[in-house]
Order: structure tokens, then sequence, then C-alpha cells
């Protein structure tokens, strides 16, 4: 039986897609119409067709666990092992590209190492006549990852803070996720036999969620495709939502410009959600501005879906309500592994859910992040910094912002001095005596076994605390609950894993 015989399985759209021949191709897929489906379909027809082997496929996506997913479809689907398929996203196969074919392969800056040489670039600039912070040299990361993503760079002093970041980190063979994809760009573009050789190793280029690639990419998938042309992208422009990481929807939008002859093919049909569902997301969807306006959706079948809506004064009362209606449920018998909540940001909700949610004594889970509060922050910093024997210029400054915190109080002001001090940090806080508990704190944290221990602890032994806990016994104000909930959901989260705080940075 040939493998392509399971085509059949597809609706008319979905298999006049995965037909299609030679030269670029743009499929625009709604939420829910099997646009990963047709990804796999199509690389199954190429192999069973003799188009291409799998080593002549390359299938990019957006993130390393879609390209998980979509690789071990793929490996079921042909029944055979996928070490021979080229399925990834795009930082990877850049960081093997380099690999391949640098003289030594680049080793990947960690967030501590980005940090660190960013503020020596923008020293060399005297700070851009602004106070250095930790706010701005992750503005100043945010530029030089917007120049990489959109393969430019303004005419700015900012600018020349960027070229000497990427030269602090070239100096120790590093490279950060968007210089991955820049270096990878020069060589090809600077090799012409380089760049006809990887356009004849790629027979035909498979690109999943299109419309969250950026310019760099685009261009990247160019240069792969060479004089063939053939790539074949997934997008469904209503969906993208990774603007701030430089995704350039007028890839999408453009297509047929920028890929001339280009043929696209719709994927109308929701099989995912039910007629109201997908009536109310036409609904809203329609006053997209960047979109195209002729792209239809449809949901299949005739299931049931009831919607409500409702508008609250605040989010305390909004979490208040959900909670009851999570109790309702309860009562009429569905399992709370039945029941989820959605929404756009845990920020301003997540805090006020958990504590609604504990008062009605309902289990749950969520990824409340513990930065969600500054006193929740404060003290996962506490834990980290009582793993290290000495502190970095970063661990330095991180301490100074936990003893400006709720936890332990300290005039902003007057820490100043310890930044100008000729000795370390760590070393002039503890020989001032001013901060004891500070460093009893510290002293806390490293006699426990695991983090959730530590927050105990500290929970047990901080004055600030006993303090919180008073408070909510009594009249407690909302941002006292909000505070109270936070470090609840810090603890929970940690007590999920036990991390040795030796294996801390």
């Amino acid at each position: 039986m040939a493998i392509s015989e399971d085509v059949g399985t597809l609706d008319s759209y979905q298999q006049a897609a995965v037909a299609h021949g030679d030269g670029p191709a743009l499929v625009l897929a709604g939420p829910g119409s099997g646009k990963t489906g047709v990804i796999v379909e199509r690389a199954v027809r190429l192999i069973d067709e003799e188009a291409a082997r799998p080593d002549e496929l390359l299938v990019l996506t957006f993130s390393r666990k879609a390209a998980s997913d979509l690789r071990e479809r793929l490996a079921d689907r042909l029944r055979r092992s996928y070490a021979s398929f080229h399925v990834t996203n795009f930082h990877s196969f850049c960081f093997t590209f380099l690999s391949r074919h640098l003289p030594e392969p680049p080793t990947i800056a960690t967030a501590t190492q980005r940090q660190q040489a960013m503020r020596e670039a923008l020293a060399t600039e005297d700070n851009l006549d602004l106070q250095p912070s930790s706010g701005l040299v992750a503005e100043a990361l945010d530029f030089s990852a917007l120049c990489d993503e959109y393969l430019d760079a303004p005419d700015h002093r900012l600018a020349r803070v960027r070229a000497k970041y990427v030269e602090i980190l070239a100096e120790t063979g590093s490279l950060d996720y968007g210089g991955l994809q820049r270096e990878t760009i020069a060589l090809l573009r600077g090799d012409e036999e380089l760049r006809r050789t990887h356009a004849e190793q790629f027979r035909h280029i498979l690109v999943d969620e299109y419309q969250d690639t950026n310019v760099a990419q685009d261009v990247l998938l160019e240069l792969l495709a060479g004089e063939r042309r053939n790539v074949f992208c997934v997008a469904d422009e209503d969906q993208s939502i990774y603007g701030f990481r430089g995704a350039e929807i007028e890839n999408a939008l453009r297509f047929e410009e920028r890929w001339a002859g280009a043929t696209v093919y719709d994927l109308p049909t929701n099989y995912r959600s039910a007629p109201p569902i997908v009536e109310l997301a036409k609904h809203v969807i329609r006053f997209n501005v960047d979109t195209h306006r002729d792209k239809p959706l449809e949901a299949a079948g005739g299931r049931q879906a009831t919607l409500t809506g409702r508008t609250f004064r605040h989010a305390a009362e909004e979490a208040d309500w959900i909670a009851r209606e999570i109790a309702a449920l309860r009562l009429e018998g569905v399992e709370l592994g039945e029941i989820a909540v959605l929404t756009r940001s845990l920020k301003e909700i997540g805090p006020r859910l958990a504590y609604a949610l504990r008062r009605y004594g309902i289990a749950f889970h969520a990824p409340l992040s513990p930065t969600l509060h500054p006193t929740a922050a404060a003290l996962l910093s506490l834990i980290e910094l009582a793993g290290p024997e000495r502190w970095d210029e970063l661990q330095a400054e991180q301490a100074l912002d936990v003893l400006a915190s709720p936890l332990f109080r300290a005039d902003p002001l007057d820490l100043r001095r310890f930044r100008r001090a000729g000795r370390t940090v760590y070393g002039a806080l503890r020989d001032s005596g001013e901060f004891d508990p500070f460093f009893e704190a510290l002293a806390i944290v490293k006699r426990q076994r695991s983090a959730g221990a530590a927050i105990y602890a500290l929970w047990e032994r901080l004055a600030y605390f006993r303090e919180l806990q008073s408070r909510v016994r009594g009249d407690a104000l909302q941002e006292d609950v909000e505070e109270l909930a936070a470090i609840t959901a810090l603890s929970d989260a940690a007590n999920g894993f036990e991390d040795d705080l030796a294996a801390f940075p």
C-alpha cells in the first residue's frame, strides 16, 4: 500500500494543498483547520511520489516543541526513524549550520553573559547619558534583537552600542539567538558555492506557523530555496502573536509579491470548535486590519456551545465569580480536570484568582509566575544569591534590589554608596554591619536542602512575613491578599521540585 493512500482522510481543501506541485505555495489555515496535518501529509506525499528523499526535505517551525511534535508525527506516519528528517526550528537550524561551516562551533551566550556584554557596551557610550540600570540593559538587548530580526540598524548611538555588544560576544566565541540568524545569512550571502550546495540539498522546504517568522527568517528561506523556490508555507495571520519578538506579519500578507507565481490555498473548515465559538471568533477577527479579507472560516458539524459575556468592576470581583462558577460546576458533577480558565495575562488576574480558588477549596494547577509580585521576586532572588561563593556585578545589583524590596526595606538612595565601594559589594555590605538580617536570611537558605524548604524557612523567620500574616488575619487590604497569593504560588511551584540549592546559579 502506498503511504499516501491515507490522504483519503483529508477534506478536499486539504487534499488540494497537499497535492501542490513545484514552486512556492501559501496555505491560509484558520484555527482548528488541520494545518499541521497538511504539513505532515505534504511531506509524506513528496517522499511517497519520490519527489524528494527524507533527507532532501527541510521542515521548519517556530519552536523546539513544535518541531519535536512534527518530527514524531512524521516518523509515525512514515513508519521509520526520524533520524533522517530535517525537522527543526530556525534557530536550531542556524546553530547546526554554523557549527558545520565555522572554524569553531559557536556557543550560545547565557542570559548573564548577554547582560554583562551589554553593560560593557553601554559603558563605551557613557550609558547614553542615562543612569545605568537593569532596565537600560534590557532595553538595549531588545533593540539589538530587533536589529537582527529586521537585518537593519538605524543611525543611532544605540546602534554603536549594539555593534560593540556583538564584538564583545564574538571575542568569547559566543552568539545570541539573533546572531545565529545574522551570521548564517551572512555566510550564505557571501559564499555562492555554499548557497548552491544547500539549495541543491533541500529540494523542498516546508514552513509551519509562517505568520510568526521575521524578516531575517524570510531572507533565510529565499537563500535556502535557491532557483527551485519550492517553499510550502502554512500561515494564519490572524493568529500572529509574536510581533514583540520581531515577527513580521507582512511575510504572510505579501507572500504573493515576494514569491512571484505563488499558489494560495485555503483551509476554511474548523474541526475543533462548535459553530457558536467560530462565529464569535469571526466577529472579532473582522476588525483586524492586517489580514486576508476574503479568508473563509466555517465550523464543521453541529456541536453546540453556550457563550456568556460578563463585565466586572474589578479583577477581584471577576476572580470571585470564576471561583463560584467552578464550585457550582463541581456540585453538578463536573470533574476539575474538565475545567479550564484561559486569560490574556496572569499578571492582573493570577494572584486574585489563586486566592479565590483556595478560599473555595478548589485545587488547581497554574503557571503563576513568581515575578507577578515584587515580594515574591525578591524572595526568589534571595534564594539565588545564597548559592554562589562570590557575586558577579549582576548579582551584586540583584542583592541591592533585594535589600530595597519590602523584605528588608533599605533606602534605595542610601544603597547607592555601595555601588561606588572600592571593595566588593558583598564585603562592603557585610562590613557595614547594617544588614545583618539580610545575611542571616542567606544563611537560613544555605542550610535548606530545597527551594521549597528555603521559602518555608524564610516565611517562618523573616519579620516582614510575620507582619504580613498579621495584616491578612485582620482587615487585609487587597494588595496584602495579592501579595500573599503570589508568595503562595511561588511556594507551590517550588514544592513541585527537589532542586538542591547548590545547583542554583
